[in-house]
């Protein structure tokens, strides 16, 4: 299967643009105008969207109104005679609409003939009608009941975070797993009304607090429940939707008849009917004019909910109706002049910007191209092919043919995948013979200027201070910020906590760049500098430095060596765990992308766990023999990984961790554990994520060899490496470069950070098609290697990632045997 390139701003059959505004230049009188074009999905929602808003906010009003102000010194206190009202009225307004209508039909699964279908239940069995009014039903009456026993904020914020159970019910019933991007805005639009509301609620409950008696507990039971309700009621019904496709009035009309018998029969039987009937007929202009506003207002309401259900699903509708909250509460302060609080402009600014955020998101996570100065190394370098081809940096992939300068989008196809690999070259090379063709490391290295090879202690110097200074700067920040929250904006100080660890990890990260720097050589011309610096940094961040650099060094000399290589050595098939198995019982059930459990624990936990158990390490120690039973670490001068002389050092690096331990416990001791957690445990892992993500996306790729004894070259395992394009100031200012510049790195590793980018520029022209730079999104791309990157098939010849089963592998002296 060979794939034509899709070019960009075009797509196949079947696809759909998420470009939702496109710029057309079109000429007129000599003139190029540009004309936009909006996209009628997106103008629908926003009519919809707007609909729900205006709707219920003035049904809002007349509940409010209702139910709060006095006719005749009562009030309407009849909640299950209203929801009946509400009822009665889109039964009617929705089977009036039903009575009128022609009745559809719709071809049977079984018969090409056309049958006819009930236009009053489109054929969904009572029995599925019911569940879903019941559900909604259950939210609404849960809520209500939920006030007698809750105070107001923390009933809002359980009813705030209604999108969530929503997302998961269409995960449990219907089978459909959001993507990562609504997951985010989901979280960020319930979050946003949350704090809010919460803090509106807070400055104007007289200091009622949270106090967690039995009363307490039941109440939020209750609104639980009301959740859990929505979860139900949503997400079954886009499972009718997609089963029997109703119509919109049909979907309103059955809600509403059945809702409308469980509420009726709950109206009797609490003797609510005749009581509110009398209350209206006593002031039928005050009482009946609103109670007709309230049914009709509702209505309509409900006529865009249900197209809005129809066409975006329940998910839409949740986060619709969420922000419609927050817009009630601005409108009602400025027409009224409340006051609106700082943290409540944070949370206003949080749910409006989440639409962008999910927007963004996507198109960070739009399948990109590997970009490629000249394509085909990956495959023709080491198996003949017929032209240049392509194996991408997902393991299950299609082939694609492409020119050098062209940008491709891949369609998956682990057929194509597999025999990508054995195929022949015009050339008529053999496999054994065309691993031998590549660039020399004479050539490249005449190709960077000298310049780039000068090492400037006081420029360096001023690398270090520069991220020290940055590291002060975010404390102190915090503190000052912190310090001016009261105690009482629990959610506004932890999320200015988290705030705080990403940025603060972000610097460390900066450090421990500089210090690996120390451990190349490329700080200064000095060695004693090199060693002085990289031992400080290094030991603040509980890195063993002279114990690492050695492995490091290994890791250079023998990268993506399968058996002598060091760090992200590709496993076994046997040698997969059981962690390895729990996490393809969740990918099977598409829940690794949502709830990505084990790619974050190797994130935060991955480099330490390394460093302690040799996870991911090399099979051999120093004198290329297997470890013994006692297990190598680098804090063990005694586990294989470290030559004997080496045995004074490997303990002078566990010795500055202790020191900073210890550093970190008298801290702890004077202003408390809490404290050097928050400060700084937090941050040392969110520096730990940085580094397992750039080291992993470095050699983790399905399109990168892996080499046998006999296959292995220094300047293969140089090239066996992956850069970044530059992702704004993270990997190009505050990370020195270390993601962009990694195939310079294993070339020489001396070469100074801030001379990277100007030597990968030399080289490239060198290097030719054996350079590689992949624009896919890192997030997508280290989720995407981390569940498809599985195994290598063997220690000999030339090996690649497996995703699945093992098919067979390729040697160095043949051409495909066990394929």
């Amino acid at each position: 299967m060979v794939l034509k390139p899709v070019k960009r701003g075009t797509h196949t059959a079947g696809e759909k643009s998420d470009t939702t505004a496109e710029a057309k230049p079109t000429a007129t009188n000599g003139s190029t105008e540009s004309q936009w074009r909006l996209d009628p999905t997106a103008i629908r929602y926003a009519f919809l969207s707007l609909g729900i808003w205006i709707s219920f906010t003035v049904f809002g009003y007349c509940q409010e109104s209702l139910t709060r102000q006095e006719f005749n010194g009562r009030r309407f206190v009849w909640t299950e005679a209203l929801i009946v009202c509400q009822c009665i009225s889109n039964v009617i307004v929705s089977g009036t609409v039903i009575c009128f209508s022609r009745s559809p039909t719709t071809a049977s699964n079984e018969e090409k003939s056309l049958k006819p279908v009930n236009k009053w239940t489109a054929n969904v069995p009572v029995r599925d009608w019911f569940v879903v009014a019941l559900g909604y039903l259950g939210a609404h009456s849960f809520g209500l009941a939920a006030l007698k026993h809750i105070i107001f904020p923390l009933q809002v914020i359980i009813k705030s975070c209604k999108s969530i159970p929503v997302m998961i019910g269409e995960i449990v019933i219907a089978h459909h797993p959001p993507s990562l991007a609504k997951t985010i805005n989901v979280i960020q639009l319930s979050g946003g009304v949350a704090l809010f509301m919460y803090a509106k609620a807070a400055s104007s409950s007289a200091g009622k607090g949270l106090t967690w008696d039995s009363e307490m507990l039941f109440g939020a039971s209750l609104a639980c429940m009301a959740l859990v309700c929505d979860a139900i009621y949503g997400p079954y019904q886009n499972k009718i939707c997609k089963k029997h496709n109703p119509s919109n009035w049909v979907l309103m009309f059955n809600m509403n008849f059945f809702e409308l018998v469980v509420a009726l029969g709950m109206a009797i039987y609490n003797n609510e009917i005749v009581p509110a009937f009398k209350f209206v007929m006593e002031d039928p202009y005050e009482v009946g004019s609103r109670l007709a506003l309230y049914c009709m207002t509702m209505s309509l309401g409900n006529v865009f909910i249900f197209l809005m259900q129809k066409e975006f699903g329940a998910l839409a509708v949740a986060k619709t109706t969420t922000v419609r909250k927050l817009v009630s509460v601005v409108l009602s302060v400025l027409m009224f002049g409340h006051r609106i609080l700082p943290v409540q402009w944070l949370a206003i600014l949080i749910v409006f910007t989440a639409p962008m955020t999910e927007k963004r998101i996507n198109e960070l996570r739009k399948p990109t191209a590997l970009h490629l100065s000249a394509v085909g190394w990956t495959s023709s370098s080491f198996f003949p092919s017929q032209k240049p081809i392509f194996v991408s940096l997902y393991t299950m992939c299609s082939t694609t043919t492409i020119t050098q300068t062209e940008t491709v989008e891949l369609r998956p196809s682990p057929e194509a995948a597999g025999d990508l690999r054995t195929e022949a070259d015009t050339k008529g090379l053999t496999a054994e013979e065309f691993l031998k063709v590549g660039p020399s490391v004479p050539a490249l290295q005449s190709a960077i200027p000298l310049h780039c090879r000068e090492r400037s202690l006081l420029r360096s110097a001023s690398c270090v201070v520069r991220d020290l200074l940055y590291i002060t700067a975010c404390a102190t920040i915090h503190y000052l910020l912190l310090t001016s929250i009261p105690e009482d904006y629990a959610l506004l100080r932890g999320g200015l906590w988290c705030v705080y660890i990403f940025w603060q990890g972000v610097f460390f990260t900066g450090i421990w760049v500089m210090g690996h720097e120390c451990g190349h050589g490329a700080f200064s011309p000095y060695p004693l500098v090199n060693d002085s610096v990289g031992f400080v940094l290094h030991s603040a961040l509980l890195v063993p430095y002279f114990s690492w650099q050695y492995s490091h060094s290994r890791h250079h000399k023998f990268t993506n060596h399968i058996t002598k290589g060091e760090t992200h050595v590709a496993s076994l098939k046997h040698e997969l765990n059981a962690f390895s198995r729990i996490q393809n019982t969740l990918e099977d059930y598409s829940l690794d992308e949502v709830f990505p459990v084990f790619p974050l624990a190797m994130l935060l936990f991955g480099f330490p766990i390394y460093l302690f158990w040799n996870v991911t390490g090399g099979r051999v120690g120093y004198d290329g023999r297997p470890y013994n039973k006692v297990k190598p670490s680098h804090f063990n001068p005694d586990g294989g990984l470290f030559p004997p002389h080496m045995r004074e050092k490997v303990l002078l690096s566990g010795l500055g961790c202790i020191i900073s331990l210890l550093i970190a416990a008298y801290c702890a001791k004077i202003v408390g554990l809490d404290n050097v957690v928050l400060w700084y445990g937090c941050p040392y892992l969110m520096t730990n994520g940085w580094l397992t993500l750039y080291t992993s996306l470095q050699h983790t790729h399905g399109g990168v060899p892996h080499y046998g004894d006999e296959a292995f070259t220094f300047i293969r395992g140089a090239l066996a490496s992956v850069d970044r394009p530059p992702y704004g100031l993270f990997s190009t200012h505050f990370h020195h470069e270390i993601g962009t510049t990694h195939v310079l790195h294993h070339i020489d590793s001396r070469i100074p950070c801030y001379h990277a980018r100007e030597a990968t520029e030399a080289i490239k022209p060198v290097l030719g098609h054996y350079y590689r730079v992949d624009n896919t999104p890192i997030v997508k791309a280290f989720l995407r290697a981390h569940r498809e990157c599985k195994f290598v098939e063997g220690i000999d010849g030339v090996q690649f990632y497996r995703p699945g089963q093992p098919k067979g592998v390729v040697s160095c002296s043949s051409r495909g045997e066990g394929q």
